[in-house]
């Protein structure tokens, strides 16, 4: 609500509450009014002065008419009856004198519900019965109710106002938040890119100078049989280094939104991650399942490589190099569900709904960065995919991850994937990716 609606509902309201209690003060006014009109009739219907003397029957009936014109002349008495007590306790209508003749014993239907009121105190030689105008105390009940209803409507009508603003607000600040705390993991997530990418730059130039350094050492030292050994065998470590750098493509990982997409299949894509993250694999048995005839993905391939290796690299890593590992791909839909199990320890239930966040991770300190779900998250949504992740305490573990596929009404390019090239000779060999 802006300031001038606050102030506008502010006047609304005040001017009901004065008007209510300028009503509510001038219906006591007319109340008192009407009670001191009604005490000032009974009063002067004094017995000393209407009865020639007390006890007496005869009754002063000019005095008498005097008085009952004068009550009749306030604007709250419309009409009354005088009666007089005879025989007792019997009441006999005296004004109006002809009421009795007229109306017989039927005069007290005529007086139902009027106001009766004793005279002559607590020896009472009569009653009054007064008939008064209460129409405008009702019409000030009326128009107070009415403007008290009115007040509370607003003032309900206000609160619930100001309790969805409120809510609205409340609901905001949880977005921002939310969004806050999003842009600081995505800061994190873009520092941690550009770290990698500051290492792989250090890292290559003093990689560099020792190759070139053990050329030099090679020639310096000529056919030195003793060294030649240890020199090839530096050779290849350096070697086997930039041929990691090539296969793992971290450079492309950093700028993949540069990649240009293109028509991929998924067999060499799986068979590509596994032989980059071979190192880990040790004595898990990989048993593979996937579809023939499988429709292309359009994707970026090295985002697809990123995806598949941080998960079957976090298989490996959970079944700490024991166990099996079974890598399925079919059709499902209008794309292609992949599915990655492995028989590790499997996720608690209390974290598995966090799997997913950046920076939280299972692992002990030191051993795990939380990025490797969080980026394959990320790769799936920009894809226009899904994945999730069913386990339970003791396993087995397993990841859901669906694609969007070309149909076969449209003929896509040949699918194409980069090649996954190996070093040279390994200084130790390394399993098979696959049994």
């Amino acid at each position: 609500m802006n300031r001038l609606n606050r102030i506008l509902a502010a006047l609304a309201v005040s001017l009901l509450v004065v008007t209510l209690t300028l009503l509510t003060w001038n219906r006591g006014f007319v109340s008192r009014e009407i009670e001191r009109d009604i005490a000032s009739t009974v009063a002067s219907f004094n017995p000393y002065e209407i009865l020639h003397g007390v006890g007496d029957d005869m009754v002063r009936f000019g005095l008498l008419e005097q008085l009952a014109a004068r009550a009749l002349a306030s604007p709250y008495i419309r009409n009354l009856v005088i009666t007089r007590l005879v025989d007792g306790d019997r009441e006999l209508p005296i004004i109006p004198w002809k009421m009795h003749a007229e109306l017989g014993e039927g005069w007290r239907a005529a007086v139902d519900g009027w106001q009766r009121i004793a005279l002559g105190g607590d020896d009472p030689f009569g009653y009054i019965y007064l008939d008064l105008d209460l129409s405008a105390l009702r019409t000030m009940n009326w128009a107070i109710a009415a403007i008290g209803l009115t007040i509370a409507i607003m003032l309900a009508t206000l609160l619930a106002r100001v309790w969805r603003q409120e809510t609205s607000l409340t609901r905001t600040v949880i977005e921002l938040n939310e969004r806050r705390r999003e842009m600081i993991r995505l800061e994190r997530l873009a520092l941690a890119g550009q770290l990698a990418a500051g290492l792989l730059h250090d890292l290559r130039k003093p990689v560099l100078h020792i190759k070139h350094s053990l050329d030099d050492l090679d020639e310096a030292l000529g056919d030195f049989a003793p060294a030649a050994g240890s020199l090839q065998d530096l050779r290849r470590q350096t070697r086997l280094f930039f041929q990691i750098l090539t296969d793992s493509q971290i450079e492309r990982f950093v700028q993949s939104d540069k990649a240009v997409e293109e028509f991929v299949a998924l067999a060499p894509i799986i068979e590509f991650s596994l032989n980059l993250v071979r190192y880990e694999q040790r004595n898990v048995q990989v048993i593979r399942n996937e579809q023939e005839g499988l429709p292309p993905l359009l994707a970026h391939p090295f985002r697809l490589i990123q995806l598949f290796s941080n998960l079957i690299l976090n298989a490996y890593q959970a079944m700490d190099g024991q166990g099996r590992l079974v890598i399925e791909a079919a059709r499902a839909g209008r794309g292609i569900e992949a599915r990655i199990i492995d028989d590790g320890p499997g996720i608690p239930s209390d974290v598995i709904e966090r799997v997913f966040d950046p920076f939280f991770t299972t692992k002990p300190e030191g051993e795990g960065t939380g990025l490797g779900l969080s980026i394959s998250k990320m790769i799936v949504d920009d894809l226009g995919g899904t994945i999730s992740v069913e386990s339970r305490a003791g396993g087995p573990t397993t990841f859901r991850i669906w694609l969007p596929a070309e149909t076969a009404a449209e003929e896509p390019p040949a699918p194409r994937v980069p090649p996954a090239s190996a070093p040279d000779t390994p200084p130790h060999p390394a399993p098979t990716p696959a049994d």
